[in-house]
C-alpha cells in the first residue's frame, strides 16, 4: 500500500525484497536522518509555538488528506510516526509505518479491528466488544498530535490502561490553564473539532486543512504564492512546457530520476508543488494547475495542454512525482549522466543491458497497451532492444537544447548504428 503513496509528506519506499527461506520481508526506504517527532519534543517540552505546529499538522493533514482520498486509512497516526528528513529544524516531515494500514473503498470503510496506540486511539476502539469504525480515528489521531504539540501534555493520560480507556471513551477534553492559558482559542476548537467522541462529529482531513486555526497559522501557503514563484523561475515553466515534446522513453526515464533523487535535492520544487497544492490534496488539479500560471502569459489552451501531458497517470490530477518529473529538467545540476545511468537500469529490470517489451511491463504493470510500449521502444533495434548507447543519445538529444548539433549528431550517430547488421560496430 505504501510503495502506491506518492505524497511529500509520506516516506517513500524504493524497493523491497523477501527472502522466503527466512520468511523475510526487507524494505529499503528513502534516507531520513532528522529523528522523529516524539523526539524532538523533549527540547519543546512546553509545546511548539502556534505558528511552527500548525505548519507541521498541515503537513499532517495533507498526507492523510491524500491517504483517505486513496483508500488508505493509516490506524496508527502518533508523534512517533513521523520522521524528519535531515537534522534541520525545518526540515521536512514524513509519515511512515503503514504497519496497522488498510485498504478501504469509498463507501465501504468499516474496519473492526481494535488496534492502534493507546494515547491516540479514539473512544471507538476502546469499546468492550468490536465496534465498526472509518477513517475518522485517523483524525481522532491527528487531535492528539496537535493537543501535544501545542501543550506538551497528553490530553487524556492514566498509568491504568483501563482508566485510560475511561478517560477517552468518557471525559470531556480539557484545556487546563497552566498548559493552555498562552494558546489561542482558534487553536482550542481546532482540537475539539478532531476530538469529538462521536466519530461522524468529528472532522474529515477536507475540512480540518480549512480551519481557520490552519489558515491563519501555518506557513505554508503564506507569503509569496505559486504564481508569483514561478515568475522568479522560468526555467521551471519552460521544463514544463517542453515535457509534453519529449520522447515517452525520456518522459518515463526523467520519473525514474525524480522519484530516485533524494528529496533534499529538490527542496525548491517540492515547496513550489505544495504552494500550487492550494487544497492540501496532495496532488495539482487543474484550476489550481491554471492559477500557478497565470502570469506566464501562455494561452489557456496551452495550458491544459502541458497539464494533461504531465498527467501521465490520466487521473485528472498531476501527482507528485509527474511534477517533479515534467520540473526536473529545470535543475541541470540533477539530470547528469549518473543519473541517466542510473535510470537506466532502473528501467534495465532483468539486468540484461537492453531496455525490453518485458521490461516496461515489468516496470509499469501489465495493463500497459501495446500502443503504449511501441512508443516507449520507438528507438530500438531490430530485436525490439534499447541499449544504454541508445537510451542515453536520446536522452541527452531531449535534455540539450534545440540548437545542440552535437547532441542531435550523436543520436543520429547511434540510431545508424542500431540499424547496422549484428556484430558491426
Amino acid at each position: 500500500m505504501q510503495r502506491k503513496l506518492d505524497h511529500p509528506n509520506i516516506c517513500k519506499i524504493l524497493e523491497s525484497f523477501s527472502d522466503k527461506r527466512k520468511s523475510q520481508v526487507y524494505i529499503v526506504m528513502e534516507l531520513c536522518t532528522g529523528g522523529s517527532l516524539v523526539s524532538r519534543m523533549k527540547t519543546h517540552r512546553h509545546g511548539y509555538g502556534e505558528a511552527a505546529a500548525a505548519t507541521l499538522v498541515e503537513k499532517m493533514l495533507s498526507a492523510t488528506l491524500y491517504c483517505h482520498h486513496h483508500g488508505i486509512v493509516h490506524r496508527d497516526i502518533k508523534l512517533d510516526n513521523m520522521i524528519y528528513e535531515d537534522e534541520r529544524e525545518d526540515a521536512e516531515l514524513k509519515l511512515i509505518d503503514f504497519g496497522f494500514a488498510q485498504a478501504v473503498r469509498p463507501g465501504h470503510e468499516t474496519m473492526f479491528d481494535q488496534l492502534g496506540t493507546p494515547s491516540y486511539m479514539a473512544p471507538e476502539l476502546w469499546a468492550d466488544r468490536e465496534t465498526p469504525y472509518d477513517s475518522s480515528v485517523d483524525m481522532w489521531a491527528l487531535g492528539v498530535v496537535t493537543y501535544m504539540l501545542l501543550s506538551g501534555q497528553r490530553p487524556f493520560h492514566h498509568s491504568d490502561k483501563k482508566e485510560k480507556s475511561r478517560m477517552i471513551r468518557e471525559d470531556p477534553l480539557r484545556f487546563p490553564s497552566q498548559h493552555w492559558e498562552h494558546i489561542s482559542q482558534e487553536a482550542k476548537d481546532f482540537c475539539t473539532a478532531l476530538m469529538q467522541k462521536r466519530p461522524k462529529d468529528r472532522l474529515p482531513a477536507s475540512e480540518a486543512v480549512h480551519h481557520p486555526w490552519i489558515k491563519q497559522a501555518s506557513h505554508i501557503h503564506h507569503g509569496v504564492d505559486a504564481s508569483k514563484m514561478l515568475e522568479k523561475h522560468n526555467e521551471v515553466v519552460q521544463a514544463l512546457e517542453t515535457f509534453s515534446e519529449k520522447d515517452d522513453l525520456a518522459r518515463l526515464a526523467l520519473e525514474v530520476i525524480a522519484f530516485s533523487t533524494p528529496p533534499g535535492k529538490l527542496e525548491e520544487l517540492r515547496l513550489l508543488f505544495q504552494k500550487m497544492d492550494t487544497d492540501d490534496s496532495g496532488t495539482i488539479n487543474m484550476a489550481e494547475f491554471k492559477d500557478a500560471m497565470a502570469k506566464q502569459n501562455i494561452p489557456n489552451d496551452r495550458i491544459e495542454q502541458i497539464f494533461n501531458s504531465i498527467d501521465v497517470s490520466r487521473n485528472g490530477e498531476v501527482d507528485y512525482t509527474e511534477f517533479l518529473a515534467a520540473a526536473i529538467n529545470s535543475q541541470e545540476n540533477l539530470v547528469a549522466r549518473s543519473s541517466i545511468k542510473a535510470a537506466f537500469n532502473s528501467l534495465d529490470r532483468d539486468g540484461d543491458g537492453y531496455i525490453t517489451r518485458e521490461d516496461i511491463i515489468s516496470s509499469l504493470g501489465s495493463h500497459t497497451t501495446e500502443a503504449s510500449i511501441k512508443r516507449y521502444l520507438l528507438h530500438s533495434d531490430d530485436k525490439g532492444r534499447v541499449s544504454y548507447q541508445i537510451f542515453k543519445a536520446t536522452m541527452v538529444s531531449e535534455l540539450a537544447s534545440p540548437q545542440s548539433a552535437e547532441a542531435e549528431e550523436q543520436l543520429y550517430r547511434f540510431s545508424t548504428a542500431r540499424r547496422r547488421p549484428e556484430g558491426g560496430n
